[in-house]
């Protein structure tokens, strides 16, 4: 999915809910952002996927690199700044059977969850990723689609935010008018917890 749009599209929203005003089209789509945006900060991960985006972490000390989400493996490629200097221009890049995408049977195993992190194999000349060296993951960093969880969470908090079905409770506002109260209603907080277990990730730098 695309950076930036809604977890849930207008089209299906208005196809389960049946009860949207064509003409309130427009603040549909607002709204549904409004609580995609939410869930991503609640959740410390957003669900949308990135094209190929090269990003620098510390090196970790051992054989495992925890990484944010990757989406797939396709084009992934490492490169490890043995000068230290900051460039990676002139570092090449480290063969793809030197390390493993972990969980390792995250491609079997059909739930569509992204890969978080890099396994130097006990057989390649790289034994552990440098502490104190930068590593430069490329990547399609989160995920290729969000999973149903999260579908059905956008859509139940969105019924939530637009007074609609028998979850909606107390609609808030805050001077500029814009509805801020998904962190503060029972039955949004309950949503949202439901969830923690499952797709709460830390922010990586």
């Amino acid at each position: 999915m695309k950076i930036g749009e809604p977890y849930v599209s207008t089209a299906t929203y208005m196809r389960r809910s049946k009860s949207v005003d064509q003409s309130k089209v427009a603040d549909l789509r607002v709204d549904l952002l409004t609580v995609t945006k939410h869930l991503n900060a609640e959740l410390g991960q957003n669900f949308w996927c990135t094209d190929l985006v090269a990003r620098t972490f510390d090196g970790s000390g051992c054989d495992i690199l925890d990484l944010p989400s990757i989406a797939t493996a396709a084009g992934v490629a490492v490169k490890i700044n043995h000068n230290r200097d900051g460039n990676f221009a002139g570092e090449s890049a480290l063969a793809a059977a030197e390390y493993e995408l972990t969980p390792r049977d995250r491609a079997f195993d059909g739930t569509g969850r992204p890969y978080t992190g890099l396994q130097l194999v006990s057989w390649g000349s790289q034994r552990y990723w440098p502490r104190g060296t930068r590593v430069q993951v490329t990547a399609r960093w989160g995920w290729l689609e969000p999973p149903e969880q999260i579908v059905v969470a956008t859509y139940e908090l969105t019924r939530i935010l637009r007074l609609e079905g028998a979850r909606a409770s107390n609609r808030f506002d805050d001077e500029s008018g814009t509805i801020f109260f998904l962190s503060r209603d029972a039955q949004a907080r309950g949503i949202v917890a439901g969830l923690l277990n499952d797709f709460w990730k830390p922010v990586f730098a």
